[in-house]
């Protein structure tokens, strides 16, 4: 027989499914595809594989001080692959800061801030420009944006730290470090200019103790000559004037021509009385240092130091 009225309903919709449901859904996905293609094709370029693996060798290169035009003939094929690939568009960019040429590097962040606004390094270094060449509430609002598009993004953190303290709000700037160090325990730079912080605000124990722990966790970065520096300015605080040599010359040992290692030199020399030893250190200080406010006031302090001194 033609079976129980429920199965008979069962067999009906099922047809009717078959037969209208399952063609509007197609037809339904096609033209959401067709009105979306643009946005969907442009997330599979953004991941094209040749424009990915040119800007991995570029940026080898970058690291290792490869020839620019050897780091260029990479990136021209990478933007061959894809011309709107963020990550060779920001190493470009990186390449141009490293020529001097900080107005093409501005032109390719502004083209990826406009291309693919949610890749947050573009805004980091727009940040960094920003907070040398324009002003610090631009850098602000730039380092927020990197922020903004990745909250991991532990360089946003640190740069926002970096425009917190040149600001005067240390607070702010202390709990960006502390959550640019959480986001990556490796970030020695984090470490290390949080330990200069904690110098300033005279709370060398505090600078002592987050300094020895960058050095635990990543004892061969090429930044610990910046690390051993800021220990010994937290030694010198506590008077412990051997242990504070000691990290001097590590530090000068890592990179002899870092200015503020001279400077700190000099400071040591004086607080130990040896005013007649610190010159040296000051004249080299003032020769390295690139801050030109910073330099006339160590040139005033070494002219007084000859002045008082006996000839």
């Amino acid at each position: 027989g033609p079976g129980p009225p429920e199965k008979r309903n069962w067999f009906a919709l099922h047809r009717v499914l078959r037969r209208y449901l399952v063609p509007v859904l197609v037809v339904g996905l096609v033209v959401v595809f067709y009105f979306n293609k643009d946005r969907i094709f442009q997330h599979w370029k953004r991941e094209n594989k040749v424009a990915k693996a040119q800007t991995e060798v570029a940026t080898m290169f970058l690291k290792s001080n490869a020839p620019a035009e050897m780091i260029k003939k990479e990136l021209d094929l990478a933007l061959e692959a894809d011309p709107e690939y963020a990550p060779a568009l920001h190493t470009y960019a990186l390449l141009h800061l490293m020529e001097g040429d900080t107005a093409l590097a501005k032109e390719k962040l502004h083209m990826i801030a406009n291309l693919a606004p949610d890749y947050s390094m573009a805004w980091c270094t727009l940040a960094s420009l920003a907070f040398w060449q324009d002003s610090t509430e631009l850098a602000m609002r730039y380092s927020t944006n990197a922020l903004d598009t990745r909250p991991s993004n532990s360089v946003a953190v640190y740069t926002l730290a970096i425009l917190s303290e040149d600001r005067g709000f240390y607070n702010q700037a202390e709990a960006c470090f502390l959550k640019a160090i959480d986001i990556d325990s490796t970030f020695t730079s984090a470490y290390s200019a949080l330990g200069a912080l904690y110098n300033k605000q005279a709370r060398p124990t505090e600078a002592e103790l987050i300094l020895r722990r960058t050095l635990r966790i990543s004892p061969a970065s090429p930044h610990n000559y910046r690390v051993y520096k800021n220990l010994a300015e937290s030694q010198l605080m506590l008077q412990e004037y051997v242990t504070a040599f000691e990290y001097l010359e590590k530090a000068k040992a890592l990179e002899p021509n870092y200015p503020d290692t001279e400077k700190c030199f000099a400071l040591y020399y004086e607080a130990r009385g040896y005013m007649q030893e610190s010159i040296p250190h000051w004249r080299m200080y003032v020769a390295l240092e690139t801050d030109t406010l910073e330099q006339q006031k160590a040139q005033r302090h070494l002219d007084s130091l000859r002045f008082h001194l006996p000839q």
